[in-house]
C-alpha cells in the first residue's frame, strides 16, 4: 500500500486525479469528446487541471519540484487546449478553411506523418478530416511556434506582437514562460518564482487570453472573403495582402527571402525569414507542392 506523507502534497494531488478517472480512457483529445477516447469532456478537464494547478505552492525555493510540476502540466494543458480551440473551428466552417488548409500549414513541421498526409491520396477528396488533422502539424511548447501558427491562420506577420490588443507585459509573460519549458524539461532548470506565482494567480485568464489569440488568428482569415466594410477590415487586409506578397516571394526565390544570412550564404533551409514555408512544403532543388502554391495565389486574389 502506497502511504502518502503530507509534505508529499504534489505526488498526493497527482494521484488523487489519476484515482478519481482510472476507470475512464484520460486521452485529452480536441474538440470534445474526441473519438470516444476521453470521457471528460475539455471544460471538465480544464476545470480539473486548473484547480490542480492553483493549489501548488509555487514560491519559496523549497518549492523548485512543484514549479517543474506547476509549468509542464500548464504547458500540456495548453497544448490541448489551444488544439481543441483549432479542431472546434474549423469543424464549425469546414467548407470555408478546406480552400486553402495548405496554407495554414505554411509552417508545418515536416516528418514522417505529416509528409504521408500531405502526399497521402485522399487528400484530394472533401472528406479529408482537415479539422483532426491540422493540429497535428505544429508543436506548442515555446512561444515561436505558436506565433507562427498565428501568423498562418491570419495571414498576419507577428500577429500575436503587432495585432492581438494585449500589454506587452503579457507578451513578455507568455513568451518567457512558455520559452522557459525547454531547460525545464531536458535540464530541471528552474522558473523564476516570481513568474511563476504571477502565472498561478492569473492562470483562467492566462489561458483564455491564449486561447483567444487562436480564435482571433482564424477569425482573421475568415475576413479574406469578406468584403472590407469598416477602416479596421481594410487595415487587416492590407497587413494579410503584405504577408502573403511575401511568401510569394519567397516562393519564387525558391525557399528563401534572399535577404538574410543564412540565404546569402546559400542554405534556404535555414532562412530566418518568418514568411518562408518550411520544407514539407517543397522537394529537392526547392520545387514547390503545385496546389500549395495554387492556394496562395487564390488567397491573393480573394484580396484585390
Amino acid at each position: 500500500m502506497l502511504i502518502i506523507r503530507p509534505k508529499n502534497s504534489c505526488l498526493k494531488k497527482c494521484l488523487n486525479i489519476f484515482y478519481k478517472y482510472e476507470h475512464d480512457v484520460l486521452t485529452m483529445g480536441s474538440g470534445g469528446n474526441y473519438n470516444s477516447t476521453t470521457h471528460m469532456e475539455i471544460k471538465d478537464l480544464e476545470d480539473e487541471y486548473v484547480k490542480f494547478l492553483q493549489d501548488l505552492p509555487v514560491s519559496e525555493m523549497a518549492n523548485r519540484p512543484q514549479r517543474y510540476t506547476f509549468l509542464n502540466m500548464t504547458i500540456s494543458l495548453l497544448e490541448v487546449l489551444i488544439k481543441n480551440e483549432i479542431v472546434t473551428e474549423i469543424k464549425s466552417n469546414l467548407n470555408f478553411y478546406r480552400k486553402s488548409w495548405r496554407m495554414m500549414l505554411i509552417h508545418g513541421k515536416a516528418g514522417d506523418y505529416t509528409l504521408r498526409i500531405i502526399n497521402a491520396h485522399y487528400t484530394n477528396f472533401p472528406d479529408f478530416p482537415i479539422h483532426d488533422e491540422i493540429p497535428k502539424f505544429f508543436t506548442y511548447q515555446s512561444f515561436r511556434p505558436i506565433s507562427l501558427i498565428a501568423d498562418s491562420f491570419s495571414c498576419v506577420e507577428n500577429f500575436i506582437e503587432k495585432e492581438f490588443p494585449k500589454s506587452e507585459k503579457f507578451k513578455d509573460t507568455f513568451k518567457y514562460f512558455f520559452d522557459a519549458r525547454n531547460g525545464s524539461t531536458h535540464d530541471l532548470g528552474d522558473l523564476d518564482m516570481n513568474l511563476a506565482d504571477y502565472i498561478k494567480n492569473n492562470l483562467p485568464s492566462f489561458i483564455k487570453i491564449i486561447k483567444k489569440i487562436i480564435s482571433t488568428s482564424l477569425e482573421y482569415r475568415q475576413k479574406i472573403e469578406k468584403k472590407s466594410i469598416t477602416a479596421e477590415d481594410q487595415r487587416i487586409s492590407e497587413a494579410q495582402k503584405k504577408w502573403l506578397d511575401k511568401v510569394n516571394e519567397a516562393v519564387e526565390k525558391n525557399g528563401g527571402c534572399g535577404k538574410c544570412t543564412e540565404c546569402k550564404k546559400h542554405r534556404k533551409t535555414r532562412c530566418k525569414n518568418r514568411v518562408v514555408p518550411s520544407n514539407l512544403w517543397y522537394y529537392k532543388n526547392f520545387i514547390f507542392n503545385t496546389r500549395f502554391k495554387t492556394e496562395l495565389k487564390n488567397l491573393r486574389s480573394s484580396l484585390k
